[in-house]
């Protein structure tokens, strides 16, 4: 798989990655009956599939997500997820190099929204410990405006790293399975910190 590499998006991922590791010793833990309000940055890893003698790529890019959510016990909680890349779609192949040249490429913007359930194994711990896994719908819209959607699984770990008792820092990874976009299905990867506040309870 063919992907296009930007310096910006190194450097986008640096410095979430030094974000994660400066956060202060955590004083908080997940209670039930709270809720959480969540943004920030990532990186959407595309997928390319085979179409005859044709590959169609939609390439890997930054993302900007925000996510809310509740946990109702200590353990269990729901969230919503929203989410935005704006990325390139490529068709290469001997086919398209005969009729126009050369490979094809165009501007594409790709979203979701999913819902998830959340598991948190050590409630209790200075930092915590996250499964989550849902579905949603994802669509891919194309510079003139046409767009495909899907409906869409999702599965991941993310860790929530508490910095005071209402703020914390969470780096979040996790599969994404898009069914049919061109009569196709694609495998993606969603990379994203995000920071987050917790109130009621």
């Amino acid at each position: 798989m063919k992907h296009t590499k930007h310096p910006v998006h190194s450097v986008a991922l640096a410095a979430m990655a030094v974000l994660v590791f400066m956060a202060a010793p955590a004083v908080a833990e997940v209670t039930e009956d709270t809720a959480h309000l969540e943004g920030g940055l990532g990186y959407y890893v595309g997928d390319s599939v085979d179409i005859y003698t044709e590959e169609f790529e939609i390439e890997s890019d930054l993302l900007i997500n925000v996510r809310g959510g509740w946990f109702f016990t200590e353990r269990w909680g729901l969230e919503g997820q929203l989410w935005r890349a704006d990325t390139e779609a490529t068709l290469s192949g001997p086919l398209t190099t005969f009729l126009f040249g050369g490979d094809i490429s165009g501007d594409v913007t790709v979203w979701g929204l999913d819902a998830s359930a959340v598991y948190c194994t050590n409630p209790a711990g200075k930092h915590n410990f996250l499964v989550v896994g849902g579905v949603g719908y994802s669509s891919a819209e194309d510079e003139a405006g046409d767009d495909e959607g899907s409906l869409t699984l999702n599965l991941g770990v993310a860790g929530r790293i508490n910095v005071t008792d209402n703020f914390y820092v969470r780096p979040d990874a996790r599969y994404l399975y898009v069914n049919d976009i061109m009569d196709e299905s694609f495998n993606n990867f969603l990379i994203t910190v995000n920071v987050g506040w917790v109130f009621g309870g």
